[in-house]
């Protein structure tokens, strides 16, 4: 059986589906159909192609969890197609209170450590994540809104890159695509 989902946490995911399955006696081949026919809802680890530029849009939600994910499987699939960069533009979770600020700064390490070969971060809170990106390394640039983001994409992304749009709905992470991808011209 083959998952249309990227990620480990997703084949950990369909190993407990399928264990749920056996124990309610849904026979194999209704459990490989279920999990090979799965559709995602949008903007939760959609993946698009741009010409030659691999785009993760997983801009939906985001808690320190899922940035987390996001990172490792941002990291999975530039190592899978053995080229390119492996680019995150990420910008605030939101409604993590008083966690706000260490919760940023733990994405900020994670991008270290899960080999982020360039950081665009936008949003008050994300100012926390690129300092501690800076810090291990990462080459960050910290801009203020969603329009410099689209801007700092555009000049960075070349072909083979694999970019990972993650944050809160709200920060609109998602209209990256069109204001750098989609424009009048671009591939798609």
């Amino acid at each position: 059986m083959k998952l249309p989902l990227l990620g480990r946490h997703n084949v950990m995911n369909a190993l407990a589906a399928v264990a749920v399955g056996e124990v309610y006696g849904v026979s194999d081949q209704a459990i490989a159909h279920g999990l090979e026919n799965l559709k995602m809802t949008g903007m939760r680890q959609e993946i698009l192609h741009f010409g030659d530029v691999t785009v993760i849009n997983d801009a939906y939600n985001a808690s320190p969890a899922s940035m987390e994910v996001g990172l490792r499987t941002l990291a999975d699939v530039v190592k899978n197609q053995g080229r390119g960069r492996a680019i995150a533009v990420l910008a605030d979770m939101l409604e993590l209170g008083a966690h706000s600020q260490s919760g940023h700064a733990q994405v900020g390490r994670w991008c270290g450590e899960d080999g982020v070969d360039a950081l665009i971060c936008y949003g008050p809170e994300s100012r926390y994540t690129a300092e501690e990106a800076k810090k291990a390394g990462v080459p960050v640039e910290y801009v203020e809104n969603k329009e410099a983001a689209a801007r700092a994409l555009e000049a960075l992304v070349q072909p083979g890159d694999v970019v990972l749009l993650k944050g809160s709905h709200g920060m609109e992470v998602f209209k990256l695509i069109d204001l750098v991808f989609r424009k009048e011209g671009k591939a798609q």
